[in-house]
């Protein structure tokens, strides 16, 4: 207890109150400050005095012309000379003053509560002097628990008995429970007691802290006769709800009539021992920390000297379970050598590997859709890159995930392995294909947050997403993304291994060894990036100018997304030169750096070059002649049969489009009106908006399109495409014959229209999908047969089949 400076406490008052000189009998004035005497009879001198009598004799000074302020003055020499002598307790006192003393001095209404505060203040100061006095006189020395905070020492970092762990000042583990040893003084006896006050039913201690801008404490109790910790952020700890909510959901025992008492330990561990805590690495995500010293992989994390032991607050078993070693390195890389021999699987593998790359090198996002039927390599060549990071399956505890019908679980799935590829398998069905679709856009479109559950649901937190995507699946997904930013994201890679006995016999014998013997190359990978990632970053610059900028074969407005393809494919590039070092440190057969760049720019003309991404503008021009060459919506400038079904009006020079008719067909197509500001720039309209326009003498919100100018452009984008088909005369149901000057691609054409009306008239078969033609036809079928229906040549159904 504290004795508060300037406040005496007086002398035992016996006769009279409210005197300077009690044995005199003086008193001082209120009025005039002069010493006035009261005679006293020789009887009541020998007397001992009530309280009560004490007052009464008190209120003999009071005059009928005094206020509050006289009145106050009296009350408080009262309190001062004879109250604070009485043995009242706190809350026998407060009765007397505001009962009695304050009834007797005439204490009403606001004045008066007034007057009563100041006087309960006066008591509460005097008895807090008086007790500290008694307090001095009687404490015996009481043992306390002291530690400095001063000291650099690490406190609490092992195991031990509660009883010698270090803790806050006054307080201790005693019985099983946490305690505050605290002094209470006894009013009746006003002699001080030392006691325990308990603060949680649970022993717990802080014996971890976190370094960054967001903090978090590791705290380790007992349950069940056993030793748990777990980290919570410091916010967490501050209100008294949420902490005792938090450190109750764990199991440690704190009423809610201990939430304040827990907190007030909680404060004080932080103030005083906050210093000397141990400092420990805490990851809310998978990936690389702010300085790229730590790589964090479930509950471990790879640094330059090693796997070591972190906290993370990964709540999700995917993403922590897979993150193991299994076999021996020996035994795996037995097992991939065989694969990797492939370009395309070693591609894949440098895709995968790349993603730890993205933030380093500030390149987008990919994703790799590996296409091919079951025997052509594609989840025997995904679980290599799997394996090199933990287990490949797609069970709870492994690392690859199999589609399902929503896109939530991907998104969160993605947003677990930050800086890791993820993996989607078996993409295979039209609702699964949408879900993936989705997903995989929005992940590689640079959306770079989620707030889904792997089940599913919403959460509240929202985690980055920095990953490059391998999906395996039947069908391309980029010809079902309508979008330009979308389709230039996502890389077709078909057929990655010839479809024959001996690569399947192959693939099954990888699949048997690395599903048993894997996670021993990524921590040596990442350290590789590690120990020197200014190399790193100069290796990009090198790669920027081994990746060809030859964009001769493709149209012009298509070189702006190739650019950015290849920025990415530079990226992959860094990661194959980082993946070919290493193979040859660990004993595998590893390619030259020009082999490593020959590869990658195979790869770059397979998946990008070959397959130019079609602009919107271009697309909606597409989608515009094919509207007017296919129907009669169009009513010509001479027609007298003009009715509001028609879309627009055709002149010689000219396709004049209703406004709400040109809306509508560019959603049809997954496009938007913003194509017509490409339209004006590209001069095919006179104006990004519609106008008011006359069509067959009436006027509407239209657009005016030039019709040559569109022409103009389709044939000069086609004409860089080798299996593009021209015009040649016409037929006799008047559409021009479509033809390629190649004789072989031309063959091809032939034999897919023959295949496809032989299957419609003689098999009574209406549709066939592009799997049974390619086994049919013995030659890739999907770049021709989406040239055919873009020329509606063919048509394709909603579940991607194909009929004339």
């Amino acid at each position: 207890m504290w004795e508060e400076p300037g406040i005496e406490v007086p002398h035992s008052c016996s006769n009279f109150p409210a005197a300077t000189d009690l044995q005199s009998g003086w008193v001082l004035s209120m009025e005039n400050e002069e010493n006035v005497c009261f005679d006293i009879e020789p009887e009541e001198e020998q007397a001992v005095l009530t309280i009560d009598q004490k007052l009464q004799n008190t209120l003999k000074l009071l005059k009928p012309e005094m206020d509050y302020f006289e009145k106050t003055r009296i009350a408080k020499s009262f309190i001062e000379n004879c109250l604070i002598n009485e043995e009242f307790s706190d809350s026998d006192a407060d009765s007397y003053i505001k009962l009695k003393l304050a009834k007797e001095l005439g204490f009403e209404g606001r004045d008066g509560s007034k007057a009563v505060t100041i006087i309960l203040n006066r008591y509460k100061d005097l008895a807090l002097a008086k007790m500290s006095t008694r307090k001095t006189k009687v404490q015996k020395p009481v043992q306390k628990i002291i530690t400095s905070s001063m000291s650099s020492d690490i406190v609490n970092d092992i195991i031990m008995k509660w009883e010698d762990y270090v803790y806050p000042y006054d307080y201790s583990v005693k019985n099983g429970k946490v305690v505050k040893t605290a002094d209470q003084t006894n009013y009746k006896t006003m002699e001080v007691e030392t006691i325990d006050k308990e603060v949680s039913l649970t022993p717990f201690i802080l014996c971890g802290k976190s370094v960054g801008e967001k903090k978090y404490y590791k705290i380790r109790y007992e349950l069940n006769d056993s030793y748990n910790e777990f980290v919570v952020p410091m916010e967490d700890l501050l209100d008294n709800n949420t902490m005792q909510r938090v450190l109750t959901s764990h199991g440690i025992n704190i009423p809610a009539s201990l939430k304040f008492e827990a907190n007030d330990y909680i404060g004080a561990f932080i103030h005083q021992l906050g210093n000397n805590l141990k400092t420990i690495s805490v990851t809310v995500q998978n990936g690389w920390n702010e300085d790229f010293s730590v790589f964090a992989i479930g509950n471990n994390g790879i640094t330059k000297d090693g796997i070591i032991p972190i906290v993370s607050l990964v709540d999700s078993e995917k993403h922590i379970k897979p993150f193991v070693q299994k076999g021996n390195s020996e035994c795996w890389k037995e097992g991939v050598t065989p694969v990797l021999s492939n370009p395309k699987p070693r591609f894949l593998f440098y895709h995968g590997m790349s993603s730890a790359l993205i933030r380093i090198l500030g390149v987008e996002q990919d994703i790799v859709d590996v296409v091919g039927n079951t025997s052509t390599g594609k989840s025997g060549s995904i679980a290599v890159v799997s394996s090199a990071i933990g287990n490949p399956s797609v069970k709870p505890d492994g690392y690859a995930l199999e589609v399902g019908n929503s896109d939530n679980p991907l998104m969160a799935h993605a947003a677990g392995l930050r800086d890791m590829p993820v993996i989607f398998e078996e993409a295979t069905g039209e609702e699964k294909r949408k879900a993936v679709i989705k997903a995989a856009y929005n992940i590689a479109n640079g959306v770079d947050k989620t707030r889904s559950q792997k089940n599913g649901k919403v959460r509240n937190d929202v985690l980055e997403i920095r990953s490059n995507v391998l999906i395996s699946c039947e069908q391309p997904i980029s010809e079902e993304v309508k979008t330009a930013g979308g389709k230039q994201r996502i890389k077709d890679l078909k057929n990655v291994l010839e479809d024959s006995i001996p690569n399947g016999e192959m693939i099954d014998r990888t699949k048997k060894i690395i599903f048993n013997n894997y996670g021993f190359f990524f921590p040596l990978y990442i350290q590789k990036i590690m120990f020197d990632i200014p190399r790193v970053r100069a290796l990009y610059e090198q790669a920027n100018e081994r990746i060809t900028k030859d964009f001769g074969n493709i149209p012009k407005e298509c070189a702006a997304t190739a650019n950015r393809s290849r920025n990415v494919f530079a990226a992959k590039l860094v990661a194959g030169y980082l993946c070919e070092e290493l193979f040859r440190e660990i004993g595998i057969s590893a390619k030259t750096e020009q082999e490593t760049e020959d590869l990658v720019n195979e790869m770059f003309k397979e998946c990008v070059l070959n397959n130019p991404v079609e602009l919107d503008y271009v697309k909606a021009i597409r989608v515009i002649l094919a509207w007017r060459a296919a129907t009669d919506e169009f009513v010509k400038t001479d027609d007298v049969n003009y009715s509001k079904e028609k879309s627009g009006e055709e002149t010689e020079k000219e396709l004049k489009i209703i406004g709400t008719k040109f809306t509508a067909k560019m959603n049809s197509a997954g496009l938007s009106n913003s194509v017509l500001s490409d339209f004006h720039k590209k001069g095919i309209s006179d104006s990004e908006y519609f106008k008011s326009v006359k069509i067959n003498g009436k006027s509407c919100a239209a657009i005016k399109l030039n019709i040559k100018k569109m022409e103009s452009i389709i044939s000069e984008y086609e004409s860089k495409d080798p299996l593009a088909l021209f015009e040649e005369g016409e037929e006799t149901d008047n559409k021009p014959i479509m033809r390629n000057p190649d004789p072989t691609i031309q063959m091809r054409y032939e034999k897919i229209i023959k295949y496809l009306k032989f299957m419609k008239e003689d098999m009574e078969i209406k549709s066939v999908d592009s799997i049974s033609l390619e086994m049919a036809l013995k030659f890739e079928v999907t770049d021709y047969l989406n040239i055919l229906v873009k020329h509606s040549r063919v048509k394709k159904t909603p579940t991607g089949e194909f009929y004339i």
